[in-house]
């Protein structure tokens, strides 16, 4: 049992420490905090939020749009479809019906 224990200990001494791993990360400046910005970068902080707020109304508007066109289609197509189905059924009541 000592042996067993003497060998434990002796393989876990044998591990070697892991590499680090790649280079660190260098710091990115962020104006996460907007108490230290200054007022030139609050505006400019602000005017980007405007413009992502822009371009993602003017992407909605467009889905909107083409939501309500596809619509307009599919409601186009059934009332198309159900006129269509109209016109068969007349037909075939004509067949069982025949007027001699």
């Amino acid at each position: 049992m000592i042996q067993e224990e003497i060998q434990r200990a002796m393989k876990s001494a044998d591990i070697p420490d892991s590499e680090t791993f790649g280079s660190t990360v260098a710091h990115v400046k962020h104006f996460g905090n907007v108490a230290i910005m200054t007022n030139d970068q609050k505006i400019q902080e602000l005017e980007r939020e405007i413009i992502d707020l822009r371009i993602a109304n003017r992407g909605k508007d467009y889905l909107i749009d083409q939501l309500q066109g596809e619509r307009t289609g599919f409601f186009e197509k059934l009332v198309s479809a159900n006129r269509t189905m109209g016109q068969l059924k007349a037909k075939l009541h004509q067949f069982d019906d025949p007027k001699i």
